[in-house]
Protein backbone atom coordinates (compact mmCIF):
# COMPACT_ATOMS: atom_id res chain seq x y z
CA UNK A 1 0.00 0.00 0.00
CA UNK A 2 2.93 2.17 0.85
CA UNK A 3 4.37 2.21 -2.85
CA UNK A 4 0.82 3.06 -4.27
CA UNK A 5 0.06 7.48 -4.95
CA UNK A 6 -2.76 8.94 -3.23
CA UNK A 7 -4.32 9.05 -6.85
CA UNK A 8 -4.09 5.21 -7.05
CA UNK A 9 -5.14 3.98 -3.99
CA UNK A 10 -8.19 1.54 -3.45
CA UNK A 11 -9.38 -0.33 -0.52
CA UNK A 12 -7.97 -3.88 -0.90
CA UNK A 13 -11.41 -5.61 -0.99
CA UNK A 14 -9.38 -9.22 -0.04
CA UNK A 15 -8.08 -7.15 2.86
CA UNK A 16 -11.22 -5.53 3.51
CA UNK A 17 -13.72 -7.77 5.78
CA UNK A 18 -16.28 -4.94 5.90
CA UNK A 19 -17.77 -4.87 2.33
CA UNK A 20 -20.14 -7.81 2.21
CA UNK A 21 -21.60 -7.13 5.75
CA UNK A 22 -22.45 -3.34 5.14
CA UNK A 23 -25.88 -2.93 7.18
CA UNK A 24 -25.15 -6.22 9.60
CA UNK A 25 -24.19 -5.75 12.91
CA UNK A 26 -20.60 -6.83 13.33
CA UNK A 27 -20.05 -9.18 16.73
CA UNK A 28 -17.39 -8.03 18.78
CA UNK A 29 -15.67 -9.98 21.64
CA UNK A 30 -13.26 -8.56 24.16
CA UNK A 31 -10.17 -10.60 25.26
CA UNK A 32 -7.99 -9.01 28.23
CA UNK A 33 -4.51 -10.25 28.45
CA UNK A 34 -3.72 -10.78 32.42
CA UNK A 35 -1.46 -13.04 34.05
CA UNK A 36 -3.46 -16.00 35.94
CA UNK A 37 -2.38 -14.75 39.42
CA UNK A 38 -3.71 -10.96 38.98
CA UNK A 39 -6.12 -11.30 41.18
CA UNK A 40 -6.10 -7.52 41.81
CA UNK A 41 -6.25 -6.35 38.47
CA UNK A 42 -9.05 -8.73 37.35
CA UNK A 43 -11.29 -7.71 40.08
CA UNK A 44 -10.80 -4.11 40.03
CA UNK A 45 -11.06 -5.08 35.86
CA UNK A 46 -14.31 -7.22 36.21
CA UNK A 47 -15.65 -4.27 38.31
CA UNK A 48 -15.32 -1.51 35.69
CA UNK A 49 -16.71 -3.76 33.05
CA UNK A 50 -20.34 -3.64 35.27
CA UNK A 51 -22.00 -0.85 33.74
CA UNK A 52 -20.95 -1.84 30.41
CA UNK A 53 -23.46 -4.78 30.33
CA UNK A 54 -24.04 -7.76 27.81
CA UNK A 55 -20.30 -7.38 26.26
CA UNK A 56 -18.83 -10.70 25.47
CA UNK A 57 -15.42 -10.29 27.07
CA UNK A 58 -13.31 -12.95 28.74
CA UNK A 59 -9.91 -12.78 30.14
CA UNK A 60 -6.55 -14.55 28.02
CA UNK A 61 -3.71 -15.70 30.03
CA UNK A 62 -0.41 -14.42 29.12
CA UNK A 63 1.30 -16.52 26.78
CA UNK A 64 4.93 -17.53 27.49
CA UNK A 65 8.22 -16.80 25.82
CA UNK A 66 8.54 -20.30 24.74
CA UNK A 67 5.00 -19.90 23.36
CA UNK A 68 5.60 -17.70 21.06
CA UNK A 69 3.67 -19.01 17.29
CA UNK A 70 6.04 -17.40 15.13
CA UNK A 71 9.72 -17.71 14.99
CA UNK A 72 12.36 -15.78 16.90
CA UNK A 73 15.69 -15.85 16.06
CA UNK A 74 18.15 -13.58 18.56
CA UNK A 75 21.05 -12.80 16.27
CA UNK A 76 18.09 -11.59 13.14
CA UNK A 77 16.54 -9.46 15.75
CA UNK A 78 19.59 -7.55 16.38
CA UNK A 79 20.82 -7.43 12.85
CA UNK A 80 17.36 -6.63 11.71
CA UNK A 81 15.98 -4.44 14.78
CA UNK A 82 19.51 -3.67 16.81
CA UNK A 83 18.69 -5.53 19.94
CA UNK A 84 17.61 -8.52 20.90
CA UNK A 85 13.86 -8.96 22.71
CA UNK A 86 13.40 -9.62 26.50
CA UNK A 87 11.59 -12.95 27.51
CA UNK A 88 9.11 -10.19 28.61
CA UNK A 89 8.68 -8.90 25.15
CA UNK A 90 8.43 -12.42 23.72
CA UNK A 91 5.69 -13.35 26.15
CA UNK A 92 3.89 -10.16 25.38
CA UNK A 93 4.06 -10.73 21.80
CA UNK A 94 2.87 -14.31 22.34
CA UNK A 95 -0.03 -13.10 24.02
CA UNK A 96 -1.50 -10.61 21.43
CA UNK A 97 -0.57 -13.20 18.47
CA UNK A 98 -2.75 -16.16 20.36
CA UNK A 99 -5.76 -14.19 21.17
CA UNK A 100 -5.44 -13.16 17.53
CA UNK A 101 -5.14 -16.71 16.40
CA UNK A 102 -8.06 -18.07 18.44
CA UNK A 103 -9.89 -15.03 17.30
CA UNK A 104 -9.83 -16.32 13.72
CA UNK A 105 -10.69 -19.88 14.73
CA UNK A 106 -13.98 -18.56 16.34
CA UNK A 107 -17.01 -16.80 14.53
CA UNK A 108 -16.35 -13.45 15.51
CA UNK A 109 -16.01 -10.78 13.41
CA UNK A 110 -14.37 -8.35 15.01
CA UNK A 111 -11.93 -8.51 18.73
CA UNK A 112 -11.16 -5.70 20.54
CA UNK A 113 -7.48 -6.67 22.56
CA UNK A 114 -7.07 -5.16 26.02
CA UNK A 115 -4.67 -5.63 28.43
CA UNK A 116 -5.47 -5.25 31.89
CA UNK A 117 -3.55 -1.92 32.68
CA UNK A 118 -6.43 0.44 31.37
CA UNK A 119 -9.16 2.76 33.10
CA UNK A 120 -12.17 2.65 30.45
CA UNK A 121 -13.89 5.99 30.21
CA UNK A 122 -17.36 5.21 31.71
CA UNK A 123 -19.47 6.70 28.32
CA UNK A 124 -16.93 4.55 26.17
CA UNK A 125 -19.36 3.34 23.67
CA UNK A 126 -17.14 0.39 22.23
CA UNK A 127 -19.73 -0.88 19.72
CA UNK A 128 -20.07 2.47 18.17
CA UNK A 129 -15.76 2.47 17.37
CA UNK A 130 -16.92 -1.18 15.77
CA UNK A 131 -19.73 0.14 13.53
CA UNK A 132 -17.47 3.11 12.62
CA UNK A 133 -14.15 1.09 11.70
CA UNK A 134 -17.53 -1.37 9.57
CA UNK A 135 -19.02 1.57 7.74
CA UNK A 136 -14.98 3.21 7.23
CA UNK A 137 -13.95 -0.66 5.83
CA UNK A 138 -11.18 -0.55 8.78
CA UNK A 139 -9.33 -3.50 9.44
CA UNK A 140 -7.16 -1.80 11.99
CA UNK A 141 -8.32 0.72 14.55
CA UNK A 142 -6.29 1.73 17.71
CA UNK A 143 -8.23 2.81 20.78
CA UNK A 144 -5.00 4.02 22.23
CA UNK A 145 -1.44 5.52 22.03
CA UNK A 146 1.60 5.79 24.12
CA UNK A 147 2.97 8.30 22.26
CA UNK A 148 1.85 11.49 20.89
CA UNK A 149 3.18 11.18 16.99
CA UNK A 150 3.00 12.92 14.40
CA UNK A 151 -0.37 12.55 12.36
CA UNK A 152 -2.90 13.67 10.05
CA UNK A 153 -6.48 14.92 11.26
CA UNK A 154 -9.04 12.86 8.88
CA UNK A 155 -12.25 14.32 10.21
CA UNK A 156 -14.92 14.86 13.48
CA UNK A 157 -17.62 13.46 14.21
CA UNK A 158 -19.25 15.81 17.04
CA UNK A 159 -16.96 15.87 19.77
CA UNK A 160 -14.84 13.07 18.80
CA UNK A 161 -11.65 13.57 16.16
CA UNK A 162 -10.14 11.17 14.20
CA UNK A 163 -6.53 10.62 13.13
CA UNK A 164 -4.13 8.79 11.07
CA UNK A 165 -0.72 8.26 12.60
CA UNK A 166 2.05 8.63 10.37
CA UNK A 167 4.53 7.19 12.69
CA UNK A 168 4.14 4.00 14.92
CA UNK A 169 2.27 5.18 18.23
CA UNK A 170 3.26 2.05 20.13
CA UNK A 171 1.37 0.25 22.98
CA UNK A 172 -1.15 -2.61 22.68
CA UNK A 173 -3.05 -1.68 25.74
CA UNK A 174 -6.30 -1.55 23.22
CA UNK A 175 -6.83 -2.26 19.70
CA UNK A 176 -9.81 -3.84 17.55
CA UNK A 177 -8.87 -5.63 14.50
CA UNK A 178 -11.21 -7.33 12.08
CA UNK A 179 -10.80 -10.93 10.71
CA UNK A 180 -8.96 -9.62 7.61
CA UNK A 181 -6.55 -7.31 9.39
CA UNK A 182 -5.43 -10.18 12.70
CA UNK A 183 -4.45 -12.12 9.53
CA UNK A 184 -2.82 -9.47 8.16
CA UNK A 185 -0.78 -8.51 11.25
CA UNK A 186 -0.28 -12.68 12.19
CA UNK A 187 1.33 -12.97 8.71
CA UNK A 188 3.38 -9.76 9.14
CA UNK A 189 4.68 -10.90 12.66
CA UNK A 190 6.24 -14.15 11.07
CA UNK A 191 7.42 -12.72 8.02
CA UNK A 192 11.21 -12.33 7.33
CA UNK A 193 12.63 -14.97 9.55
CA UNK A 194 9.52 -14.22 12.61
CA UNK A 195 9.56 -11.43 14.84
CA UNK A 196 12.69 -8.61 15.22
CA UNK A 197 10.86 -6.31 17.07
CA UNK A 198 8.52 -5.66 20.09
CA UNK A 199 4.78 -6.32 19.12
CA UNK A 200 3.59 -2.71 19.35
CA UNK A 201 5.92 -1.80 16.85
CA UNK A 202 5.51 -5.23 14.81
CA UNK A 203 1.76 -4.17 14.58
CA UNK A 204 2.18 -0.16 13.97
CA UNK A 205 4.80 -0.61 10.92
CA UNK A 206 2.16 0.22 8.27
CA UNK A 207 4.83 0.24 5.84
CA UNK A 208 4.89 -3.27 5.93
CA UNK A 209 1.22 -4.67 6.80
CA UNK A 210 -0.08 -1.99 4.62
CA UNK A 211 -2.37 -1.40 7.92
CA UNK A 212 -2.95 2.54 8.17
CA UNK A 213 -2.96 3.61 11.89
CA UNK A 214 -6.33 5.35 12.53
CA UNK A 215 -7.22 6.40 16.18
CA UNK A 216 -9.74 8.47 17.57
CA UNK A 217 -9.65 11.46 20.21
CA UNK A 218 -10.02 11.65 23.48
CA UNK A 219 -9.05 7.99 23.63
CA UNK A 220 -11.94 5.92 25.72
CA UNK A 221 -9.10 4.65 27.92
CA UNK A 222 -6.51 5.32 29.96
CA UNK A 223 -3.35 3.87 30.91
CA UNK A 224 -3.16 3.09 34.86
CA UNK A 225 0.76 3.31 35.59
CA UNK A 226 0.91 -0.64 37.40
CA UNK A 227 4.25 -1.73 37.09
CA UNK A 228 5.07 -3.53 34.27
CA UNK A 229 7.17 -6.80 34.02
CA UNK A 230 8.28 -5.67 29.85
CA UNK A 231 11.09 -3.16 31.18
CA UNK A 232 12.27 -6.01 33.33
CA UNK A 233 15.23 -8.05 32.13
CA UNK A 234 17.65 -4.78 30.53
CA UNK A 235 20.54 -5.97 31.64
CA UNK A 236 20.50 -9.60 30.07
CA UNK A 237 19.60 -7.82 26.83
CA UNK A 238 22.44 -5.51 27.28
CA UNK A 239 24.76 -8.34 27.66
CA UNK A 240 23.15 -10.37 25.06
CA UNK A 241 24.05 -7.26 22.71
CA UNK A 242 27.27 -6.77 23.75
CA UNK A 243 27.52 -10.26 22.80
CA UNK A 244 26.47 -10.15 19.43
CA UNK A 245 27.92 -6.97 18.38
CA UNK A 246 31.10 -8.38 18.15
CA UNK A 247 30.10 -11.41 15.84
CA UNK A 248 28.01 -8.98 14.00
CA UNK A 249 26.74 -5.62 12.68
CA UNK A 250 23.76 -3.61 13.75
CA UNK A 251 21.59 -1.94 11.79
CA UNK A 252 23.54 1.03 10.06
CA UNK A 253 22.70 4.49 9.34
CA UNK A 254 22.33 3.71 5.60
CA UNK A 255 19.81 0.82 7.11
CA UNK A 256 17.76 3.33 9.09
CA UNK A 257 17.63 5.43 6.46
CA UNK A 258 16.17 3.26 3.85
CA UNK A 259 13.77 2.29 6.31
CA UNK A 260 12.66 6.14 6.95
CA UNK A 261 12.02 6.80 3.38
CA UNK A 262 10.15 3.49 3.36
CA UNK A 263 7.99 4.49 5.73
CA UNK A 264 7.71 7.85 4.17
CA UNK A 265 7.42 6.43 0.73
CA UNK A 266 4.06 4.66 2.83
CA UNK A 267 2.76 7.75 4.20
CA UNK A 268 3.12 9.51 1.22
CA UNK A 269 1.04 6.91 -0.46
CA UNK A 270 -1.79 6.82 2.07
CA UNK A 271 -2.84 10.63 1.47
CA UNK A 272 -5.86 8.91 -0.92
CA UNK A 273 -6.85 7.09 2.12
CA UNK A 274 -6.92 9.69 4.34
CA UNK A 275 -9.36 11.07 1.79
CA UNK A 276 -11.26 8.50 1.20
CA UNK A 277 -12.09 8.04 5.03
CA UNK A 278 -13.03 11.11 4.90
CA UNK A 279 -15.50 10.71 2.35
CA UNK A 280 -16.55 7.59 4.25
CA UNK A 281 -16.95 9.57 7.43
CA UNK A 282 -19.06 12.10 5.60
CA UNK A 283 -21.50 9.86 4.09
CA UNK A 284 -22.40 8.05 7.06
CA UNK A 285 -21.91 11.15 9.34
CA UNK A 286 -25.38 11.19 10.70
CA UNK A 287 -25.72 7.29 11.16
CA UNK A 288 -22.07 7.74 13.21
CA UNK A 289 -23.06 10.56 15.02
CA UNK A 290 -26.20 8.81 16.15
CA UNK A 291 -24.53 5.75 17.02
CA UNK A 292 -21.35 7.89 19.03
CA UNK A 293 -23.32 10.16 20.59
CA UNK A 294 -26.95 9.44 20.87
Amino acid sequence: MGEHDEESYCVNEQTTSTKSMAKLEPKLITRVISFADAIERRQRFTAMMEPFGDIDWAFHDVVPAEALPVSYDDRIAFQTGGSVLSPAERSCAASHLTVMREFLDGSADYLMAVEDDVLFDPTAKFAAHVKFMQLCNLDFYKLYARFFVPSRFIANIGRLAFYRAQWPTLGTQCYVVSRAGARILLDNAAANGGLTKPIDDTNDSYWSTGLPIVFPYPFPLMEIAYPSSIHAGRSLIHQRNAELVREMRRPTRLDKLKLSLRRRTADRGLRGFDKELARSIARNYHELHATFHG
